[in-house]
Parts: structure tokens; sequence; C-alpha cells
């Protein structure tokens, strides 16, 4: 016996069951069927795709077998019934594992879907305003105390952040192509790391060697011209001799 059963008497639910294919269904819309059985009206909202507290207009005071054979017609044709969901709601539920698991499986069978979805996303233009700011906020990290009396950084202040723009931030950069922009952001860390710096010698290596493993990526380019190059190479000379 199913749960909503319960509510009905043995003897209901037989004559109910028997009632079932009497059943005239009225109107189904919005989650609200209304029907009629044996010249009464029956009526019941479907919630969670299950037909939700039923009522009749019989004169009966306990729960009728009209309600209970709406119930069983509706089951009987569930499917007439079930709330389809739409587009949105069926890829709100999708978890991003599954849904690449599915791209990946597509893109196997399908390279013309997998050539548009890599023009559509691989060529998306950066927001150069965003580096150019964060640059700015790593810069702002090394004024220590005294920066408005001599203008010189504390690259010891700045060293972690500074770091993490050469590793993650230049390295997105050049993955989205923009070889001219990444250029011209490691002129400025040149530039400032070249002559307005103070700081212990342990902070140079890993900032150095990161610094110019993208120097060198670039040095072998096919897209950029040699003054960019050479105006990059015009700063490094510092950087180069910590190394």
């Amino acid at each position: 016996m199913k749960s909503w059963e319960m509510n009905y008497s043995d003897e209901v639910l037989n004559e109910a069951k028997n009632l079932a294919s009497e059943v005239t269904v009225k109107s189904s819309d919005d989650g609200e069927i209304v029907g009629e059985v044996e010249g009464y009206d029956v009526k019941t909202y479907m919630v969670c795709n299950s037909p939700y507290y039923p009522s009749c207009n019989c004169p009966s005071d306990r729960p009728c077998k009209h309600e209970a054979a709406l119930v069983y017609h509706i089951i009987d044709h569930l499917e007439l019934y079930l709330k389809q969901m739409d587009f949105d709601e069926v890829f709100d539920l999708v978890s991003e594992d599954d849904l690449k698991g599915f791209l990946l499986r597509e893109f196997e069978s399908n390279p013309d879907l997998k050539n548009m979805f890599f023009d559509e996303f691989s060529k998306k233009p950066i927001d150069k305003n965003h580096y150019t700011k964060k640059l700015d906020e790593v810069f702002k990290r090394g004024e220590d105390r005294e920066f408005h009396l001599h203008g010189f950084y504390d690259l010891d202040l700045m060293e972690s952040a500074l770091y993490d723009f050469i590793f993650t931030d230049i390295s997105d950069v050049l993955n989205a192509g923009e070889y001219e922009f990444a250029c011209d952001l490691l002129i400025r860390i040149a530039k400032l790391l070249n002559d307005e710096t103070i700081s212990t010698y342990d902070s140079w290596y890993g900032l150095a060697d990161r610094f110019m493993e993208h120097v060198y990526t670039l040095s072998y380019s096919i897209h950029l011209d040699s003054q960019k190059m050479d105006e990059l190479d015009s700063n490094i000379d510092h950087i180069i001799s910590v190394m």
C-alpha cells in the first residue's frame, strides 16, 4: 500500500480502482488537474510530480472514492501529467564534471562541434584593464612607510604577489594570445626591478627565473616585432645579473 492510500478506507480504494477508467479530465494547466467522476467535480495539484491534496464536491464528509479514483487515473496515465523541465532547469542541475564529460564524448564523434567550441572560447578578449590594475596593486604592496621620501619599492614586501602575477597572470595573458600586452606588462615589471627596488637578494632568484622564462618565450615568438623585444631586452640587465 502506498502512503497516499493510507488516507482512504479499503472499501473506498476498491471502489475507486473500478472508477478510475471513468474519470474525465477537463483541464490540466499549470499543475492543476480538474476532472469529473460520476457527475462530481474532482481536483488535485501536481507537486513533485505526484497528485497532492485531492478534493471533491460530493456530499461525503470523508476522503471519498472520487478523489481516490482521480489519483488512480493520474497514476495510470502519469506520463501525461509529469512536469517537463525546460532547458534552463535541466542545465542548472548538471554538474560541471558531468557537463565536461558530455562535451568530451560529443567532441570525439563531432569534430565540427569541437571546432565551434574552440573558436568560441579560445578567442575571447581578455580584460586588459583587469591585469593593469592588478599589477598596480602589486606595486602598491612594495611601498614601505618611507616610500614617499625615497621612491624605491621594497621588493621583499611584494615578492609573493609579484611572483604570482608573473607565474599566473602573465601566463594567462600569453595563453590568450595577447603577446604584445604581455610584453608591455613585462616591460613595466622590468623597469621597476631594474632601478626602483631595494631588497635582500633572496627575493630575486625565483622572480628572475620565472620572469626570464617569459622573456625567452617572447624572444622566439613570431607575433612580436623586434622593436618591442628591444624595449624589453633593454630593461633586463639587472635581472640577469642576479640570476
